[in-house]
């Protein structure tokens, strides 16, 4: 992906701590993440029974991503669905379309910002006429 639409609007991200099979997990997160269905709890390093263990290899491609949809998100004013959704519509939304139409998005939103820069340079040179 080219220039990240998050660099605009980047949030605080905290920790996530989650249980399961581990061949499962990055699936089960980015499904939960993408229907805002995770409840978060402050975590204090110092309690009992929690080990963090090592991050995934595509730890940063997937925090970038997330960075770019919330920003996508809040640019356009979408909204998810309101209730739990079917396992085959979530996979289905996050399908290679669904990062090809973000990436698109990506790219409209950056030339949408080019636009507005020529158009501002363009007034300026007009009130000096």
């Amino acid at each position: 992906m080219g220039k990240m639409v998050g660099e605009y609007t980047n949030k605080r991200v905290g920790r996530l701590i989650a249980a399961g099979s581990r061949s499962l997990i990055d699936d089960a997160v980015g499904v939960i993440s993408r229907l805002k269905a995770i409840h978060m709890n402050e975590y204090e390093d110092d309690q009992e029974g929690f080990n963090l263990g090592t991050p995934s290899d595509n730890n940063d491609s997937i925090g970038n991503q997330l960075s770019t949809y919330r920003s996508i998100v809040s640019q356009t004013g979408a909204k998810g669905p309101s209730e739990a959704v079917s396992m085959d519509y979530a996979r289905g939304t996050i399908s290679q379309d669904f990062t090809t139409t973000v990436e698109n998005l990506v790219h409209m939103f950056s030339r949408i910002d080019q636009i507005k820069d020529e158009v501002k340079n363009i007034s300026g040179e007009v009130e000096v006429l």
